[in-house]
């Protein structure tokens, strides 16, 4: 069990990055497990104004400095909170979300 809580915690990071990343974001290539460094300057962005629109999705969301933020993913993230997030960033989408079959 604790490999599927992994497995799906790592899933929603990578689908968190791989959707910045479409999007023009800059996110660190360094590898990650369940948190991410984003660069939000790269687009233009603050990093206190998009940590405001986290707080009114109702995340919280590290601001590192003023033009990074910091992202971690536990188990208790939902796919909702991962959309929430990805409109906070600016990209309003409904992700398309593969379901696993118990094996």
């Amino acid at each position: 069990m604790p490999e599927k809580i992994a497995a799906r915690i790592h899933g929603l990071a990578c689908v968190t990055a791989s959707a910045l990343s479409s999007a023009g974001f800059a996110v660190d290539p360094a590898p990650f497990f369940d948190t991410l460094c984003v660069d939000v300057g790269s687009k233009g962005l603050t990093a206190a104004g998009v940590a405001e629109a986290a707080a009114e999705e109702g995340l919280n969301i590290r601001v590192i400095d003023p033009t990074h933020v910091g992202l971690a993913f536990g188990e208790t993230v939902t796919k909702a909170e991962v959309e929430g997030l990805l409109r906070a960033f600016g990209r309003p989408c409904r992700l398309k979300w593969r379901e696993r079959r118990p094996s």
